[in-house]
């Protein structure tokens, strides 16, 4: 089993060319850029078993080479996802049940008829990549950079696909994140925490959209800063949420990233001498807030167009997930701290009652 630690990261398809031209790319590239075609065929049970049990099975062919994969869908912080991978090498393209049997493999599966599985859809697309590596806090770092473009194909259903991969293959993910924000200060990329297999399963499900994960265990009785973290975690994964319903043409979305925005600012009103935020979180922030308060709530093709043009929306998601990484001392307990955060505006009293209704007493 591998654990495959990667972000991945939305791209309008007119920007590709500048990732492969980026200065940190070229700066960290280890050898040449390859090209390959990658072609993908999942399965899963008519009445999507694996699915439900939050694995994806595909079976890839890469040249003369066929790869059978089965992953877990594992945890995902603003496009930086940490999961489980296992992996075959087979001498022909078909399915190989027997494998899926051994019993280090997700004891669910013991539960699910495997002679059921049938394909259900297609992600084909020509992979560029390269290996990027560098020294970082005296660890020594690489990644491969994966940048994708394709479609994905379910029956007679087609929808593009374009996205960039950085998998970490050596290092902390800490240098991960710190690359993805390099590059995000000055091109349009969104974290995205839908891998492609749910792509191909909205297809067969167009109604199928993305949702919150739910709150993990925390407690207004845990340090300030902890709490701090735990909603700053929060609001990132809302943020990617209501971008990825962006582009399903969810006429909730727009409000969503509102919301968000108008609670990641009374959020960073509220941090006191904590310290947890910067100052360019806090301008890009009301920054964000301006441009897109200006725009229609239902013209949800004028947020795309925004988000597509400016940097900043995929650049404060990065630096919510990158928080989650730094240590924070904080004696105090996230109650006293609230209380002792007098007066306050109406927006973080609103925030401070979602944070009451959500956390664990």
């Amino acid at each position: 089993m591998l654990v495959e630690t990667e972000i991945k990261l939305r791209i309008p398809p007119q920007m590709a060319e500048r990732i492969t031209a980026h200065p940190l790319v070229n700066a960290r590239l280890n050898g040449d850029w390859t090209r390959i075609e990658l072609f993908n065929q999942y399965y899963d049970t008519e009445d999507l078993a694996l699915d439900r049990a939050a694995l994806a099975l595909r079976l890839r062919r890469d040249g003369d080479q066929v790869i059978q994969t089965l992953k877990g869908r594992g945890e995902s912080i603003a496009g930086l996802s940490v999961r489980n991978e296992w992996d075959w090498y087979l001498q022909q393209e078909t399915l190989s049940l027997h494998l899926l049997q051994t019993p280090e493999l997700p004891e669910v599966l013991r539960h699910i008829d495997l002679d059921r599985l049938q394909p259900l859809f297609r992600t084909d697309f020509t992979r560029t990549k390269a290996a990027l590596c560098w020294q970082y806090q005296s660890e020594e770092v690489e990644i491969e950079l994966a940048l994708d473009r394709g479609e994905v194909v379910a029956g007679n259903t087609r929808a593009p696909l374009v996205e960039l991969e950085l998998e970490l293959r050596r290092g902390p993910q800490q240098a991960l994140l710190d690359f993805a924000l390099g590059l995000a200060e000055n091109l349009p990329l969104q974290p995205w925490d839908s891998a492609k297999a749910e792509r191909g399963y909205r297809l067969i499900d167009p109604s199928r959209i993305p949702s919150l994960p739910p709150l993990r265990g925390w407690s207004l009785s845990q340090p300030a800063g902890q709490l701090m973290l735990a909603l700053a975690e929060r609001l990132a994964a809302r943020a990617v949420c209501s971008s990825e319903r962006l582009y399903l043409d969810d006429s909730s979305s727009t409000q969503g990233l509102l919301q968000t925005l108008a609670q990641l600012s009374a959020l960073i009103g509220l941090q006191s001498n904590l310290g947890l935020f910067s100052s360019k979180q806090k301008t890009v922030v009301e920054n964000l807030r301006h441009e897109l308060e200006s725009l229609q709530p239902e013209d949800v093709s004028a947020f795309r167009t925004v988000l597509e043009a400016d940097p900043n929306w995929g650049w404060m998601i990065l630096s919510l997930a990158r928080l989650q990484l730094q240590p924070v001392a904080q004696s105090v307990d996230g109650r006293t701290w609230l209380a002792a955060t007098q007066p306050r505006n109406q927006a973080q009293s609103a925030l401070i009652e979602t944070i009451s209704e959500g956390a664990d007493d």
